[in-house]
């Protein structure tokens, strides 16, 4: 039963950032979007690196949206495959607006017609490492138990 829920738990972890993103847009336009207080990141199509794209933004409180190169920062993966950009701290909730954009000669070989962003969740690694973490012991648990059921005399 613990192991279930276990289980459970770890499919919520990895399904959850991914569907908690804003509405995309497209590279160039401006993102509206409601956040609470928080840590966020910024998310853009895959193949798009962080050289071929400069992003500018105004967080609730009226401060520049500083975005800071995470080498922790995970994508995300589940509905939908996003590339990690940055992240950012959002100290209140609110509306924040970013725009994203194609940085000249870096991004040329980007299709940017078809190229967006949206901002999402941070997962940084020790997130990842966490999840793997809590599914190898729900398995461990949901195997402990199917093997002790099978071991009680009926």
């Amino acid at each position: 039963m613990l192991g279930a829920v276990a289980l459970t738990a770890l499919i919520g972890l990895v399904l959850l950032p991914g569907l908690r993103v804003a509405t995309p847009v497209r590279l160039g336009s401006e993102l509206v979007a409601e956040v609470g207080a928080g840590e966020y990141a910024l998310y853009t199509s895959p193949g798009v690196g962080w050289a071929e794209v400069q992003c500018e933004g105004v967080r609730s409180d009226g401060g520049e949206l500083l975005l800071r190169p995470d080498m922790t920062q995970q994508d995300l993966l589940v509905p939908r495959r996003w590339t990690s950009h940055g992240s950012f701290d959002q100290p209140t909730a609110g509306t924040i607006r970013v725009v994203c954009a194609l940085d000249g000669a870096d991004g040329a070989g980007v299709d940017a017609a078809a190229a967006v962003f949206t901002v999402g969740p941070y997962v940084g690694f020790l997130q990842v490492v966490g999840n793997v973490l809590l599914g190898l012991a729900g398995v461990a648990l949901v195997l402990v138990g199917v093997f002790r059921a099978r071991r009680r005399p009926h």
